[in-house]
């Protein structure tokens, strides 16, 4: 824990460098200082500060610049709470009056508000169902170990697997084994028919392979977001950080290849809140100088959609946390007005 001095000093460090993209020498940090203190004891604390891995310097009469650490601790203890204004609250809520009723056009508004906001890559995903519902299954053998698993769910998309049997299956044996799971699971959840996997000991060996491989394509099925909207490509590519460097070119091949989707949506699997993750705590290496702001909107048991933003660790984090708390909040009544009217 650091002190109160210390943790003045990194949060003027924070903030300088997030506004000027260079490192913080100890004459601003005394220029911003509340009261009087010394240049050498700023010094002393700043190297305290890089012992302790809060910041970085490219040599020792260099300014400071924020570690992934450094950020870290300004987020969870130093950052103060912070609203979009009043009028800009005012514009995205007329905004989004204009498209209430249009459900397919609220995830590519918000991407194109929230990117203008916050001056990074804005990912917004439509609300999508939280629970999927089983609608029928069919099992096609393939070869005398093999048959094709074909799931059909009630919103009208099909998942196919294939399994593998420890003996040759007829399709006669098929057909009844498809017949019975349909008959006991059919308008069930992945969750209903996991719970029901659990406890089931009637089911023979065979429909507990098929059940199996039901259950877990139902439960990935429930985690994923459709596919999201993004906007503010150009902001991100301005970034001082990632001028002619690989690290850039690195991450727009994520975009073209739709890597950078699902790096930043399995992030918030199973999270609640805002979530923010800074640089290298990030699962993919390729955003390793990246730090993501996420949130989920909608309803629980109803359907959920995610709002984030992508941009370097050297983000404006009080701006960017209250832009999408707010976008969230916008969705939440959006997603709210449609079910209420069912």
């Amino acid at each position: 824990m650091l002190t109160e001095r210390q943790s003045t000093i990194l949060n003027t460090i924070v903030k300088q460098y997030i506004i000027n993209a260079i490192p913080v020498p100890s004459e601003a940090i005394a220029g911003d200082y509340p009261g009087k203190i010394s240049s050498a004891t700023i010094r002393n604390e700043m190297a305290y500060l890089e012992n302790e891995q809060y910041i970085v310097r490219p040599h020792i009469s260099a300014g400071g610049i924020p570690s992934n650490i450094g950020y870290r601790y300004y987020v969870e203890s130093l950052m103060e709470e912070f609203e979009l204004p009043l009028n800009e609250q005012r514009t995205i809520r007329h905004l989004f009056y204009q498209v209430e009723r249009q459900i397919e056009e609220w995830a590519r508004l918000a991407a194109t508000i929230l990117s203008s906001e916050v001056m990074n890559i804005a990912v917004v995903t439509l609300p999508k169902s939280t629970e999927t519902h089983l609608k029928h299954i069919e099992l096609v053998a393939v070869k005398d170990f093999v048959a094709l698993l074909v799931i059909i769910l009630q919103n009208a998309k099909i998942k196919q697997q294939l399994i593998s049997f420890n003996r040759s299956i007829t399709q006669e044996e098929l057909d009844i084994v498809s017949k019975k799971l349909n008959d006991i699971f059919e308008g069930q959840t992945g969750l209903q028919i996991s719970e029901s996997y659990k406890k089931n000991d009637v089911l023979s060996p065979l429909e507990k392979d098929v059940l199996g491989a039901l259950v877990q394509i139902m439960v990935s099925e429930d985690r994923q977001f459709g596919e999201p909207c993004l906007d503010g490509l150009r902001y991100f590519l301005n970034q001082p950080e990632f001028a002619r460097t690989r690290e850039l070119w690195n991450i727009v091949e994520m975009l073209e290849e739709r890597y950078l989707f699902k790096s930043v949506l399995s992030a918030l699997s199973g999270a609640e809140g805002i979530r923010i993750i800074i640089g290298d705590e990030n699962s993919d290496s390729t955003l390793k100088k990246c730090s993501l702001v996420l949130g989920m909107y909608g309803m629980q048991d109803k359907a959920k959609g995610v709002v984030g933003v992508v941009g370097p660790t050297r983000m404006q984090y009080q701006r960017v946390v209250a832009a999408v708390q707010y976008l969230c909040s916008i969705m939440d009544e959006l997603v709210s007005g449609v079910y209420n009217e069912e």
